[in-house]
């Protein structure tokens, strides 16, 4: 998982080359399709070998080329967005994301020419370090805490920027909700931390894995039977999650583990 190395100066292709030359080709397949041949025919290419290559590097926002309906376009794939815990709690972070991209051209104009990329990645890392806790320095080259930035900064940004363009109520929802996490020093890993923390001393470990298998065996049960690949979960009849395939593969990994030590 990589962050960049510098600001893209004028073309996604920029990226593309730069992880072409920089990582080896992990996968291969039979390529038949010739792309200049298709341009020059009034066709859209495919670009298999590029879609395969790309597929390979992951990058923290990811640039993605593809088809739909005959149309070519290009993605970003943005992986804080589903940080979770909840449904909630991805929309949420989503809006401010969306909101903060928006805002931020309407404010700073073009954010290269006055954010060095060196302090944008220094940023990044001391947040996935120290979350909450962090320190960033800004735009205006002053040292702020996280907590501080995202409530006096970052959150009147991103109102600006959904502003006329969402339903002033889900605006206020959602931003409410990251404002909350940020008063209450609440994350995504600080829950999945304070999770753990609760079901220590409750039952045995034996006994935990038995409710962790039943319920599990009864919702892999759910989907098969309906043929789906995620499920809600609801607390207290209210949406508060999700349940995916994926989130099957640890709990079947160390059920594994416990069978082959056994």
């Amino acid at each position: 998982m990589r962050f960049g190395n510098r600001w893209v100066e004028s073309s996604v292709t920029e990226l593309f080359e730069e992880d072409v030359a920089e990582f080896r080709a992990l996968l291969a397949q039979d390529i038949e399709e010739n792309p200049l041949e298709c341009l020059d025919a009034g066709q859209v290419p495919r670009l298999d070998a590029l879609q395969l290559h790309n597929s390979t590097v992951y990058r923290w926002n990811r640039p993605c080329y593809g088809i739909s309906d005959g149309k070519p376009h290009l993605r970003i794939e943005c992986r804080a967005l589903p940080a979770g815990p909840t449904v909630r709690d991805e929309v949420a972070n989503a809006v401010f994301w969306i909101g903060l991209t928006l805002g931020a051209v309407r404010l700073y104009g073009d954010i290269t020419e006055k954010f060095d990329f060196g302090d944008a990645k220094a940023n990044f890392l001391a947040a996935a370090r120290g979350g909450l806790n962090a320190g960033f320095r800004w735009i205006d080259q002053r040292s702020v805490p996280a907590t501080e930035l995202i409530l006096d900064t970052l959150l009147p940004v991103a109102r600006d920027g959904l502003e006329g363009r969402v339903d002033s109520t889900d605006i206020d929802l959602y931003l409410g909700v990251i404002e909350e996490r940020v008063r209450l020093g609440a994350t995504g890993s600080a829950w999945v931390a304070r999770s753990l923390s609760c079901m220590k001393g409750q039952g045995s470990r034996a006994e935990r894995l038995a409710a962790l298998t039943a319920a599990t065996v009864e919702a892999i049960d759910l989907m098969r039977k309906h043929e789906v690949s995620c499920l809600p979960v609801v607390k207290n009849d209210k949406r508060v999650g999700l349940v995916t395939e994926r989130d099957f593969m640890p709990i079947a990994y160390q059920l594994l583990d416990d069978k082959l030590a056994e």
